[in-house]
């Protein structure tokens, strides 16, 4: 990693203060900000809205300048790197709109970047993690019927990857992937609720959706195959299973699991105390 000569600029020392602006931003899907409900949509400089994902995937933690640089520059000198981010931030600034008294979106202080602390930040990610968190705790206090509404809002606010739209950063290979997967977990806690109060339909939607993430999960395609069978389609968990086999042989190149395999088996000879789906 390169090091910096000396601390950047602040790129926004000529700002006004900043008041107390509300910025609502979406990262689950295409990046999507709003000030005070004014949408902004036009001007956003590209190399400033990758400091501003780096540092809200990061934040609270401030990020000091020599790890932007490496993460967004590094393939020129640290001169030029330096002005490059002053330029980005300074376009980010600008494009929250001529004349308009927004807030700093990013701050410079003890030598560190930071999103302004004195902005009202509403921002998808942390209400997503609050609501599995939520979730989590509801059930580990014995109140699954609470979990339940926590589960179904933290799905319904990711609605898609990590900005999604921003296809050739790879640096958010990793939090993209540790979101899909408390995504994914928050999926399969539904289904197995909806399964213990006998909501076949909703286990149904919740392992259909986790599917498309991960067509070989065998736990989805058992909740899949008990599912039906509860609904009398004895049928469908038949099929459901045949496709499960199938997805292993051709991505895995594995048979079903032992308890997969025995979950057909009751189903097929119409046994009413079917196996625990796990």
């Amino acid at each position: 990693m390169r090091s910096v000569p000396r601390p950047l600029p602040d790129a926004t020392a000529d700002a006004p203060p900043a008041g107390p602006a509300r910025v609502d931003i979406h990262c689950l899907g295409p990046l999507r900000l709003a000030i005070d409900d004014r949408p902004v949509t036009r001007g956003l400089n590209r190399k400033g809205m990758a400091v501003l994902k780096c540092l809200l995937v990061h934040r609270p933690r401030p990020i000091a300048p020599d790890v932007l640089i490496d993460l967004f520059w590094r393939d020129v000198s640290p001169h030029v790197a330096r002005n490059r981010l002053h330029v980005a931030l300074h376009g980010l600034r600008e494009a929250l709109g001529p004349g308009v008294p927004g807030p700093r979106l990013v701050v410079h202080s003890d030598g560190l970047y930071r999103l302004d602390p004195a902005v009202r930040w509403r921002v998808d990610i942390d209400r997503f993690h609050a609501h599995l968190d939520a979730a989590s705790a509801h059930e580990s206090s014995g109140r699954p019927d609470h979990a339940v509404g926590d589960y179904r809002a933290a799905v319904l606010l990711h609605q898609g990857d990590l900005f999604e739209d921003d296809v050739d950063s790879m640096w958010l290979d990793h939090p993209r992937r540790d979101l899909r997967e408390r995504r994914d977990h928050a999926l399969d806690r539904l289904a197995e609720l909806a399964l213990a109060r006998g909501d076949a339909q909703e286990c149904i939607a919740c392992s259909k959706e986790r599917l498309r993430s991960d067509p070989c999960d065998e736990a989805a395609h058992r909740r899949l195959m008990r599912a039906w069978a509860l609904l009398g389609q004895a049928h469908l968990s038949i099929r459901q299973y045949r496709a499960c086999v199938e997805w292993l042989e051709r991505d895995a190149g594995l048979p079903p699991s032992a308890a997969t395999v025995e979950l057909f088996e009751a189903i097929r000879s119409g046994r009413v105390d079917l196996p625990a789906v796990g």
